[in-house]
């Protein structure tokens, strides 16, 4: 399908959940709407998602085959497979400046789109500990979240891990072991410590065990503090060897965290402080609106602000919010849709008034 103005309203980058819901939601505005979608995804290593209603436990490759046929019923809507490579803005300032917006990007073809908005729904890529193998394992044995992959490991043995390098994370880490995982009622509990050894004091406060000690013992957790060499998948599960003699270990499931994550290498060379009017924040989001900035046309009914601190420049999903999973993109990219379509009506609003007061 082919938008029919020179100009598209809004130029969506990311076809993942936030970016194909930000879609749609403008689509039933009859407001043109161009969407590129990369194909690269952050939870494409995961078989299966949870928590979506109607699609709980199917691939998520199926919902967005599914949304992208929602989609295409709409003429207003232009779907591009490819990445944009540049964005830069030919008109309008930071979110306090209301002169209208307008911004010129270019897709790694070399075709040029010009638009009013731009919603960034570009996600975010996770960097895992820096052990051998683990990252292959991402999103399948080696997971992060109870509510996304959980409940397959209840009742089986269960490994945690911290490590040196997160510490900021760990203590976060070790409370969710003890108030999230619990009703799963693992069989074996395992923290992998990486090297932190809990007989060496500096090394006990840096992995955010040294609260819980007590309740750790008599809750019949195992804390192994060996280096870990590798991790293998077998079928059995995860082996973990060890940069010591201690004998391999073997666990159907690790919980890990990423210990940082940052935008797609595909959008980091214009997501930049002067085109965002702020620089990323240290978790590798998109920089939030301003907590003095003049409120939305259509403020958000639920949710975050999709705005940023440049005006005409939106987010949706994990770009701005790490910790959101499919449902809570897909919720937010209908947020961030009505908020940008109430900033496109505000100033079409406007400029007709001006017109009319010059007569």
């Amino acid at each position: 399908m082919t938008v029919s103005s020179a100009v598209t309203n809004v130029l969506v980058i990311g076809g993942g959940p936030a970016g194909l819901s930000t879609a749609l939601t403008l689509a039933r505005t009859l407001r043109s709407v161009t969407i590129y979608d990369s194909g690269e995804y952050r939870n494409a290593r995961a078989s299966h998602s949870h928590t979506i209603p109607g699609f709980d436990g199917k691939d998520a490759a199926d919902w967005r085959s599914a949304a992208r046929a929602d989609l295409g019923k709409y003429h207003n809507v232009e779907r591009h497979h490819g990445q944009i490579v540049s964005l830069e803005r030919l008109a309008g300032g930071s979110v306090s400046d209301p002169t209208p917006t307008r911004f010129r990007a270019t897709d790694d073809e070399g075709k040029v789109i010009e638009c009013r908005k731009v919603v960034l729904a570009t996600g975010l890529q996770d960097v895992l500990p820096d052990i051998p193998g683990l990252a292959q394992q991402w999103g399948k044995r080696a997971i992060h979240c109870i509510f996304c992959h959980g409940t397959e490991t209840a009742h089986g043995a269960m490994g945690f891990l911290i490590t040196p390098q997160q510490a900021a994370l760990n203590p976060m880490i070790v409370g969710g072991a003890l108030t999230m995982w619990p009703t799963l009622d693992h069989s074996r509990k395992v923290f992998l410590t990486h090297g932190l050894d809990p007989d060496v004091e500096a090394d006990l406060k840096t992995s955010g065990l040294e609260p819980h000690l007590k309740i750790l013992k008599a809750r019949g957790f195992e804390i192994i503090s060996d280096p870990i060499a590798q991790v293998e998948e077998h079928k059995d599960g995860l082996h973990f060897t060890f940069t010591t003699d201690r004998e391999p270990l073997v666990l159907p499931y690790l919980m890990v965290m990423p210990e940082k994550s940052h935008p797609p290498a595909s959008v980091a060379s214009f997501l930049t402080p002067s085109f965002l009017h702020a620089p990323l924040d240290p978790g590798g989001t998109v920089p939030p609106v301003p907590a003095d900035a003049p409120p939305a046309h259509m403020p958000p009914r639920s949710g975050a602000d999709p705005r940023t601190p440049a005006r005409g420049v939106f987010w949706a999903g994990n770009a701005g919010s790490a910790a959101a999973n499919v449902s809570m993109s897909v919720g937010h990219g209908q947020v961030c849709g009505v908020v940008v379509a109430g900033e496109l009506g505000g100033e079409d609003l406007a400029a007709e008034a001006a017109a009319l007061a010059s007569e």
